[in-house]
């Protein structure tokens, strides 16, 4: 007996049980192969072909299967026969694509949707099922009201009919829904692992179904919190959800990039992989914990972060259990309190000259024409001259300054002077990566942490500060309006300042005199704005911006790719480049940089630079003691006989007018004004063409910094040049106190330590997440170990584990407007006949009905004594 169930463009398809598969061809039939069907209650046809040129069969059976058969296109018209003898056929049996399992029985109906991308099925309970085509995956179930009889697919919906249901059913298929599916689905099988049933438990059917949605929801509110050092940790309830997330592996779901068939404009779900990089990297940070706890072999995704050379692999990337707790122990203990020994380079060796009548060369406010040594600063990674005052940052990445402390510049809370370098406490805990300082003008300052914050303090006229406001800021104050921008590099002008983020956005605040802000017009912003309009041949363009240099009325904007410079502001002595005078308020590309390949632009009052890829120096505008020519147009190579054409320059730094370059060799050359011996020739005679700063010959010089009229050389490469991995120098001997060690190179000891720092900053990453104690149960295995006060963890973490945080939040919680509290009166002699009271107790009452009092600086109250 054959059965004709369907019929699709005139192809018959016969089918009951199991049987040879028959075709028509000319009238006549032929059995051309076999299938077997055993307990199939329903089926249906797809006639369009596949990509390989194939039809698709898909049958339901009474047990919840769904098979998915793939027949290759016959010029036949099709029947499957009822028939059980398949004599001869046997060698021809189509194989089964796929298979679908449901989580309840019997279905009722089946159809492909139009695509045939995916299969739904209806089962008697009420039941609506959806699997992948290609690998019968189920993308989600719903529940109907009763038995669903058939089944009729749309573009983004799928209306049933029930049975006994006097009216349709509509399921629209939307991005959540997939989401919410394929979670549980996900979940499912993991707990089906551990033998548990999830359809059992419908509570915890419920939860996990919207877990993604809290966990992201719980992390985008606390990460505010973290991040504004409103809170210190995330919350036990945020640590709970991330625990349940990653027992079940979800994290592996979540951060797939996924873009359903359901939908033919290929939208993708609503939650984006991108939000879940921090699970990925928490899971990360457990890993490389567990790994250095039970001292095993190091987890492959720990390895891949760790920033080598090809030949170093096999020495750094030892398993952890030939390293003993003791040895890493000794050997953080070494670096945390002996950070010089091993820095690269050695101890930096920093030299001044020029003006120094404010104590900026840190020489009792001496003035020198030629470089002079400074012992003082040998631990420091990157010197900034600016007006009148100098700025270092040390190896731990706190921030000294010293000279001039007008408009609280300094950032010590104070307008007064320093001959000797002085800590900004307001940036203790905070690794500040850069730091840039005004050349011009009453002077202001921005600096760049690791985590992206962007501090701001000095003189706030016209809102250069970026605080909505212009008043000054003699303490540094994080600026709100950049949190969350991922800010990569940051310039401070004359009256203004401008940032680049890491997706290539330029921001400018300040004053907009002469358009040098690239905004459209010449107000002035009291909050960073973002630069959007380009343009290039008069048309806008698209850039990618990866640098900028601000100067006194004009700016210079670097793409990432270096093959375009943009020029906007003031275009007096042609200083833009564009063989124009005329002010521009919007960025305009220079033709003849176009394509060049440059690597840094700068900025002088009156002039422009841009150091190419091959070392080459292109200048234009005007300054009669600082380029080659006067009024220069357009950009051209420095001319002349000077023996610089010749090197390869690695850096350039503009003062205001004059400039200094430094060679891949190290030397330091000099050109421009002379007026304060800023040049360092050992005279105060200008020059118009480079010339090489004798005194530092054989020096090593691999970083210089120019100021208003005065300038830095050091032996360090500065900081933010530097990858985590390459801070690291290398010791030439073992101190005998470190037993432990004194068997091993210290090639190894070198490599071990880079595993041990990079193992840090992934803790350091992370740590708001972990757990500070044990955790005591754990029910879905998730690493018991992996807690701030493990024995085995905690001794060979770096100490910024166990400063930085803490001082950034007693910091953040500081009133700045104050540097003291209400007088406290304190008795120290008693009164005769009475008993003299405990200090806590005479304090405490006198400072607890306050609590705003509690958040300031160190010195916190004036203490009068009352004698009698």
């Amino acid at each position: 007996m054959i059965q004709k169930l369907h019929e699709i463009q005139s192809t018959p398809v016969f089918i009951k049980s199991q049987g040879p598969i028959s075709g028509r061809l000319n009238g006549e039939w032929d059995s051309i192969s076999f299938i077997a069907l055993p307990n199939q209650t329903c089926f249906t046809w797809l006639d369009s072909q596949t990509p390989q040129g194939n039809h698709l069969l898909a049958c339901g059976g009474d047990r919840g299967i769904v098979s998915i058969w793939s027949i290759p296109h016959w010029p036949y018209d099709i029947q499957i026969s009822s028939q059980s003898d398949a004599t001869g056929l046997l060698d021809k049996q189509l194989e089964l694509s796929v298979t679908c399992q449901s989580i309840t029985n019997h279905v009722t109906c089946i159809s492909f949707s139009l695509d045939g991308t995916f299969i739904i099925a209806g089962h008697r309970d009420g039941l609506l099922s959806i699997f992948r085509t290609s690998s019968g995956e189920e993308l989600l179930h719903t529940h109907t009201n009763k038995q669903v009889v058939s089944i009729t697919p749309a573009v983004d919906r799928i209306i049933t009919c029930n049975l006994n249901s006097p009216s349709l059913h509509t399921l629209s298929l939307s991005p959540s829904l997939i989401q919410t599916t394929r979670t549980i689905f996900y979940c499912n099988s993991k707990l089906k692992e551990r033998g548990i049933e999830m359809e059992k438990l419908p509570f915890l059917l419920q939860y996990i179904s919207q877990l993604g949605v809290k966990l992201y929801l719980q992390h985008v509110y606390e990460e505010q919190e973290i991040a504004s050092q409103k809170q210190l940790t995330h919350s036990r309830i945020h640590q709970s959800l991330t625990t349940l997330a990653l027992g079940l592996e979800l994290d592996c779901l979540w951060s797939q990039t996924y873009i359903p068939e359901l939908f033919p404009s290929n939208k993708s779900v609503e939650v984006n992989p991108e939000n879940w990089k921090w699970i990925i990297d928490f899971k990360q940070a457990l890993n490389a914990v567990e790994t250095m706890s039970k001292r095993t072999k190091l987890q492959d995704e720990f390895q891949m972060q760790l920033s080598v050379a090809k030949d170093d692999l096999d020495r750094e990337l030892q398993p952890t259990d030939d390293w003993s707790l003791d040895t890493d122990t000794q050997l953080m203990q070494w670096y945390n309190q002996h950070r010089e020994d091993w820095t690269l380079c050695g101890k930096s060796k920093v030299y001044f000259w020029g003006a120094g009548g404010h104590g900026q060369l840190n020489n009792n406010s001496k003035s020198t024409t030629q470089p002079q040594l400074c012992e003082s600063l040998e631990s420091t990674h990157t010197i900034i001259a600016s007006v009148n005052c100098t700025f270092a940052i040390d190896h731990h990445g706190s921030v000294y300054s010293f000279g001039d402390g007008g408009h609280g510049k300094l950032g010590h809370n104070s307008t007064e002077a320093f001959i000797l370098p002085q800590c900004i406490e307001t940036l203790q805990g905070q690794i500040i990566n850069q730091l840039t300082a005004s050349k011009t003008g009453d002077g202001h300052c921005l600096a760049l942490s690791d985590n992206g914050d962007v501090y701001s303090w000095g003189d706030g006229e016209s809102g250069k500060l970026g605080h909505g406001d212009n008043n000054k800021q003699r303490r540094p104050k994080r600026i709100e309006a950049l949190r969350g921008k991922s800010v990569s590099m940051i310039c401070a002008g004359d009256k203004y300042s401008a940032v680049v983020t890491t997706d290539g956005h330029l921001y400018t605040f300040g004053s907009g005199s002469e358009g040098k802000t690239g905004l459209g017009s010449t107000d002035s912003k009291r909050l960073p704005k973002q630069v959007t309009k380009f343009l290039k041949n008069g048309e806008e363009v698209s850039v990618h911006i990866g640098q900028v240099s601000c100067s006194s009325t004009h700016t210079l904007a670097l793409t990432s790719d270096g093959m375009e410079v943009f020029s906007f502001g003031e275009g007096h002595h042609y200083k833009l480049g564009t063989a124009a005078t005329t002010n521009v308020l919007s960025p305009q590309a220079i033709p003849d940089l176009s394509g060049v390949g440059v690597k840094k632009v700068a900025c002088g009052k009156e002039f422009s630079l841009a150091l190419t890829n091959n070392g080459k120096i292109y200048a234009w505008g005007q300054h009669t003691e600082c380029c080659t020519a006067i009024d220069v147009q357009r950009p051209q190579l420095l001319g002349g006989t000077h023996g610089l054409n010749s090197q390869h320059v690695v850096d350039i730094q503009a003062g205001p007018d004059y400039v200094l370059a430094l060679t891949k060799n190290g030397e330091v050359w000099s050109w421009g004004s002379n007026n304060d011996g800023q040049l360092g020739m050992g005279d105060k005679d200008p020059r118009i063409q480079p010339s090489l700063v004798r005194e530092l010959l054989g020096k090593n010089i691999r970083q210089i910094s120019a100021g208003k009229n005065h300038c830095s050389a050091s032996t360090s490469p500065p900081r933010s040049s530097l990858k985590p991995m390459e801070v690291l120098g290398q010791p030439t001997s073992i101190p005998i106190k470190y037993t432990a060690l004194t068997n091993i190179s210290i090639d190894s000891l070198h490599s071990r330590l880079k595993i041990l720092s990079q193992f840090s900053t992934m803790v350091f990453s992370n740590w708001a997440l972990l757990y500070c104690n044990p955790f005591q149960y754990n029910s879905l295995d998730v690493l018991q170990t992996c807690h701030l006060n493990n024995s085995n963890i905690r001794p060979i973490l770096s100490q910024m584990m166990f400063r930085s945080k803490m001082l950034q939040t007693i910091t953040h919680t500081m009133l700045a407007s104050k540097s003291y509290g209400p007088i406290i009166t304190v008795r120290r002699i008693p009164n005769e006949g009475h008993k003299l009271k405990p200090l806590f107790y005479q304090i405490s009452p006198q400072i607890l009905t306050k609590p705003k009092e509690l958040l300031l600086p160190q010195r916190a109250w004036k203490v009068r004594t009352d004698i009698f």
